[in-house]
Formats: C-alpha cells, sequence, structure tokens
C-alpha cells in the first residue's frame, strides 16, 4: 500500500486519462469524517420496519418486496429501522436537489447509510461532444 504525508493510502480507482465530466452513469460513494454516524442510526424495529438483518454475515434485504434467502448457514433475520438524524435528512433533501443546481444530471438509486452515501447519478449533457483527459491526476 501506498503513502501520502506519511499515512498509508488506497490506490484511487480512478480511470487515468478519463474524462469523469462525460455523460455516462457514476457510482459515488461518499463517507463522514472519522467514519461518525452524522446521517442516523440502525435500530430495532418497533413493528413498522422496512428492512430485515443478518448481523452476522451484514446481509440486509427489502422484507416488503419479497426478498428472502432460504439457506441453512443463514440465522434467523430480525426487523430493524433506520433512524436519520437530521443531517440524514439534510442528506436526503440535498441529494434529491442536485438535478435543480444541475439540470444534466439524473438521480438512479441511492442509500443513506449512518456514515455514509451510496448513490447512481447519471449524467446527460446534451452538448458534451468533446473528450478531456483528466485534469486532476489519479
Amino acid at each position: 500500500m501506498d503513502k501520502f504525508r506519511n499515512k498509508y493510502r488506497i490506490q484511487s480507482a480512478r480511470l487515468q486519462g478519463y474524462d469523469y465530466g462525460s455523460n455516462g452513469m457514476y457510482f459515488v460513494t461518499i463517507c463522514t469524517q472519522n467514519r461518525l454516524h452524522c446521517f442516523g442510526e440502525i435500530t430495532e424495529s418497533n413493528g413498522d420496519g422496512l428492512l430485515a438483518a443478518d448481523e452476522d454475515n451484514g446481509l440486509i434485504v427489502d422484507a416488503d418486496n419479497g426478498f428472502h434467502v432460504e439457506a441453512d448457514n443463514y440465522p434467523p433475520l430480525r426487523e430493524i429501522q433506520y433512524q436519520p438524524t437530521e443531517i440524514g435528512k439534510m442528506a436526503f433533501e440535498f441529494w434529491n436537489e442536485i438535478p435543480q443546481h444541475f439540470p444534466f444530471v439524473v438521480l438512479d438509486a441511492f442509500v443513506i447509510m449512518p456514515n455514509h452515501v451510496h448513490g447512481i447519478l447519471i449524467f446527460e449533457k446534451p452538448n458534451k461532444t468533446d473528450w478531456t483527459p483528466n485534469k486532476f491526476g489519479t
């Protein structure tokens, strides 16, 4: 593993020379500083939970959509729910506002976890015809 400023770091997954402003689908992960649970917590459900989780295997399934794992090596699932903080609610609102600020961006699936956000952004720039190499390096 490489070091940056005397600290170990993971190599960038960015493709050198790729124009990240070009049209396409982009999977984005945004983490909180020091992995603090700023966006919320996962708690036991009071009966209104939408998810079931397998604590030992880290499996989370949407119980309402009928996804079910039938295997002897999976322990029983328990019902849980996500309790967003005010910051988590703001993250949800701000994510949904992205197209208002960038009309060429279409939002796809996203999920807010206690310490990170995953989402897919689709860039559809109607006038983007040129290819500009990555200017920011790796």
